[in-house]
């Protein structure tokens, strides 16, 4: 299992916008660590059935991401579409944020599902409004 020194060590020699993680004291970055674990081993077990299978890249990435999280990604969380402060709106999406980006691009998995409607002629197999001999 990844352990707090391997990902400051990581973050120290690859990433470069680490003042985050830099700022948090030993406590904090435990917590942190075992959040992120807990969230990568609950969103892809197909992947990971423990935390010792997560490797220190795609946790250093995803602890960045989480500690990057402001209040209106949380408020999206709970539901919240329109925020308005001072006058200045803003439209919240509903999609889910707890995975960062980056990592979704390292596994190779999609961001996002994409669908599409199609159109059926009534009376093909295919058609729901079949039409009967």
């Amino acid at each position: 299992m990844a352990t707090v020194n391997d990902v400051n060590s990581y973050i120290e020699q690859n990433i470069f916008h680490s003042e985050l993680w830099e700022s948090l004291d030993l406590t904090k970055r435990n917590k942190v660590v075992n959040n992120c674990l807990n969230i990568l081993t609950t969103t892809f077990p197909d992947l990971y059935s423990s935390a010792n299978d997560v490797p220190v890249n795609i946790l250093a990435t995803q602890i960045l991401w989480f500690l990057r999280v402001d209040d209106s990604i949380m408020r999206s969380e709970l539901g919240v579409t329109y925020i308005q402060i001072d006058g200045v709106g803003i439209n919240i999406n509903q999609q889910n944020n707890t995975i960062a980006p980056y990592v979704y691009d390292l596994l190779g998995k999609p961001r996002r599902r994409v669908g599409r409607y199609t159109s059926r002629e009534i009376g093909t197999p295919y058609s729901i409004y079949r039409e009967e001999d």
